[in-house]
């Protein structure tokens, strides 16, 4: 690369093509300096036809192997390309590439690199929704298997088909989130577009989300308190802003203690609403708020009766809020203090 960088002056550097002529021009023109040389440093009397020949013949060959040389030196742009594009596709990784140069090559580099982030992207944003769908998955399925283990202790015909409509509304919603999970696979991005958001009621959606989990909270009984002005609205895509409120509610059902209380409360700020969902349960370390939202968190803990979790759904929850671009906070006492976590979601004016 030092070789062309160092051709990058004057009108060389806005042209690969021109940096070719300048080797081909020096390469041509060392057998033609050798014998213009040999002329005018030889008496007239002592210039032999035969030596000049070979003269030329060997700075010929000189001047082939410098321009291969060169050449190939020219060329470490376009082999450092191929080899980046050969580590991405084995590995996944994405080689740093120079991409300031301003001729042809410095634009293929530019465009290389574009490429692969881009593709990359992509990748860890399909496999990101395909995780969040595939932990959203687990909630109806356990409630289905927690409302079947009911149904066989009941003897009462009325409290059986409760049961039994409750695994058809799980089972919906299961179908539900497949068929999200098939439309994502066909998706080309994942970016929230203005023209999906909607303008959406905070009290009404936050309740519907709550009776969704109703066969999830059939053993804990948690009891919600929802604490929302009914006029309040917020600006979402009401599909992905459900898994949002669902898995934080499943969070606050999971690490509560039986009969506990959630409170979920709303307000309107000047650019933003802000909703707070804050339980009584079993808390969290103080100093683990920072490392609670990453992929596969360290913080990951059972919930109250050993519910299994995966350490991905505040990880995918902050993704979701932040497509949103909103933001969540996460604060707890300590152990057994309880948590509450705040999203601030931008109002509908505040968006571009």
């Amino acid at each position: 690369m030092k070789f062309y960088e160092s051709l990058n002056f004057s009108a060389l550097k806005h042209s690969y093509i021109y940096k070719f002529l300048f080797i081909a021009f020096i390469g041509t023109h060392i057998p033609l300096v050798a014998s213009i040389a040999y002329i005018l440093y030889s008496p007239v009397d002592q210039i032999n036809k035969y030596l000049m020949l070979l003269l030329i013949l060997g700075f010929t060959v000189v001047a082939l192997i410098v321009t291969v040389i060169l050449g190939k030196k020219l060329l470490k742009p376009v082999k450092l390309a191929s080899m980046a594009m050969d580590q991405f596709k084995e590995t996944l990784q994405i080689m740093p590439l120079p991409i300031h140069y301003q001729d042809e090559i410095g634009q293929l580099l530019l465009n290389i690199d574009l490429t692969l982030n881009q593709v990359k992207q992509l990748s860890e944003e399909k496999q990101n929704y395909a995780s969040l769908i595939t932990h959203d998955l687990r909630s109806p399925i356990t409630s289905i298997v927690g409302i079947a283990e009911l149904i066989k202790e009941s003897d009462e015909l009325d409290e059986i088909y409760e049961f039994t409509d409750m695994i058809s509304n799980s089972g919906n919603q299961s179908l539900t989130l497949i068929n999200e999970t098939m439309q994502l696979i066909k998706s080309t991005h994942f970016n929230i577009e203005v023209g999906e958001k909607k303008s959406t009621n905070a009290k009404k959606f936050i309740a519907g989300e709550i009776a969704s989990l109703a066969g999830s909270n059939l053993l804990k009984k948690i009891n919600f308190s929802i604490a929302i002005d009914p006029e309040l609205s917020i600006w979402v895509q009401p599909r992905l802003f459900s898994h949002v409120v669902q898995n934080l509610l499943n969070n606050a059902i999971k690490y509560s203690h039986e009969n506990g209380l959630v409170k979920i409360s709303a307000i309107e700020k000047e650019e933003y609403c802000e909703i707070s969902i804050k339980d009584q349960g079993i808390g969290f370390d103080p100093e683990k708020e920072d490392i609670l939202f990453d992929k596969f968190t360290s913080a990951k803990r059972k919930g109250t009766q050993n519910e299994p979790t995966t350490g991905l759904g505040l990880y995918l929850t902050k993704l979701l809020i932040e497509k949103h671009q909103g933001q969540i906070k996460a604060h707890s006492e300590g152990k057994d203090k309880g948590a509450i976590f705040t999203i601030h979601i931008p109002k509908e004016k505040t968006i571009g």
